[in-house]
C-alpha cells in the first residue's frame, strides 16, 4: 500500500512540474514584451485543468502579473515560496481553504541564442523575467 502511495504521488508530483513547465514556456514571450492580457489568457487556460487549483505568474520583483483558478489575492504563502525557490515541486498543507496540494513552480527565463538560430553564435546568460 505504501508503495502504491508514494508511486501516486511522484506521478502527481510530475504532472504538475510538466503543467508548471509548459506555462513557463508559454509565459516567456508575453513576459518580454509586457503583455498582461496573454499571461492572463495563459494562466486561465492553464486552471481549466482539472488537476490545477490555482496559477499565479509573479514577476521578479514579486509583483503578481496574471492569477486564475482558486487563489486569493490576500494569500502571499505562493508568493513567497515563488520568490525563495525558482524552480521544484513541493508538498502544503492545508492553508488558505485549499486542500493538501503540490505547488510546482517554474522560474521563466528569456532564451540565450544570439543568432537566428539556436545554433548560431555564442550562447550568454539568460535572463530572469519572472
Amino acid at each position: 500500500m505504501w508503495k502504491q502511495r508514494s508511486s501516486f504521488s511522484q506521478q502527481l508530483e510530475l504532472r504538475a512540474a510538466a503543467s508548471a513547465t509548459f506555462l513557463s514556456n508559454e509565459s516567456e514571450f508575453p513576459l518580454l514584451i509586457g503583455n498582461r492580457d496573454e499571461l492572463q489568457r495563459a494562466a486561465n487556460s492553464t486552471a481549466t485543468n482539472e488537476d490545477v487549483l490555482y496559477v499565479l505568474v509573479i514577476d521578479e520583483s514579486g509583483r503578481i502579473l496574471a492569477t486564475a483558478g482558486r487563489v486569493s489575492p490576500n494569500s502571499q504563502h505562493a508568493v513567497l515560496a515563488a520568490l525563495n525557490r525558482l524552480e521544484g515541486t513541493r508538498l502544503v498543507g492545508p492553508q488558505d481553504g485549499l486542500p493538501q496540494h503540490i505547488e510546482a513552480m517554474r522560474a521563466v527565463q528569456q532564451s540565450a541564442a544570439k543568432g537566428l538560430l539556436d545554433w548560431e553564435g555564442d550562447h550568454g546568460q539568460s535572463k530572469r523575467l519572472g
